[in-house]
């Protein structure tokens, strides 16, 4: 089991997703959840729970200690929703773990059949991976891979994904550092658009909610009223949430 010291930054995740609640107790609730790889400072912990910030967007709250491992060297990002790992260059074996889009890895120079070695022994299709560096042109491609993917409240993932969850992972496919939340994502999240309407692109905002435009008349957005990531009109979301469209922003 790992232990901590007090103030180290040098953990990451060691799951394919890893809930993190808003206190040490397997019934708190969910408010983030953090992908294999991300790395996180561990502020304090009891052997058993770790009080977490995330380092991409400091974020804090409580995870499982025996879910992160030391820190470790990252050479690549997966770019699809979900790949797997494998014991083997052999797509016919049984996968031994999956990985979700933006989980981060250290492959080796080790290439067969398609499929590249990462350092813990593990073979994943290459095809499914970008350098770390790497990012995406446009991030409305990004979310649109989240189409009919389930509603999580806290998630980050295609088991799951909320609506500011949703915005993240899209803006940190192109490169981009984003908010965890809808709240601050609504002031800080590129550039605030008061004298044109949405197009393509653009993030639209609702009380405690966000969507994503597709053209100027309809929004990505994962929803607990559909429990999964819908296209819905904007005047149905202007409809939906009290105080109709409250901001615009553009990146």
């Amino acid at each position: 089991m790992v232990k901590a010291a007090k103030g180290s930054r040098d953990f990451e995740i060691d799951a394919p997703r890893l809930i993190v609640r808003e206190k040490p107790d397997d019934f708190g609730e969910n408010i983030n959840e953090l992908l294999c790889g991300e790395a996180v400072e561990v502020i304090d912990d009891n052997r058993h729970w770790g009080h977490i910030r995330s380092i991409h967007d400091s974020y804090k709250g409580f995870v499982k200690m025996e879910a992160l491992r030391l820190r470790t060297q990252k050479s690549h990002k997966v770019l699809v929703p979900v790949t797997h790992m494998y014991d083997a260059p052999n797509f016919r074996l049984d996968s031994r773990k999956e990985l979700f889009f933006m989980s981060q890895v250290q492959a080796t120079p080790q290439e067969h059949n398609g499929f590249i070695k990462l350092v813990n022994g593990k073979w994943i299709f290459k095809k499914h991976l970008m350098p770390l560096q790497a990012a995406l042109k446009d991030h409305v491609e990004a979310a649109m891979m989240y189409l009919n993917a389930p509603y999580i409240w806290g998630g980050r993932s295609y088991m799951g994904v909320d609506c500011s969850g949703l915005v993240q992972l899209c803006m940190m496919a192109v490169g981009k550092d984003c908010p965890r939340d809808s709240e601050p994502q609504s002031k800080e999240l590129g550039e605030l658009i008061t004298d044109e309407p949405p197009k393509r692109g653009d993030f639209v905002f609702f009380e405690r909610h966000v969507g994503i435009m597709l053209d100027d008349k309809h929004a990505l957005n994962a929803t607990s009223r559909h429990m999964r990531c819908v296209i819905e009109t904007l005047d149905t979301l202007k409809s939906t949430y009290n105080g109709g469209l409250l901001a615009i922003r553009r990146v």
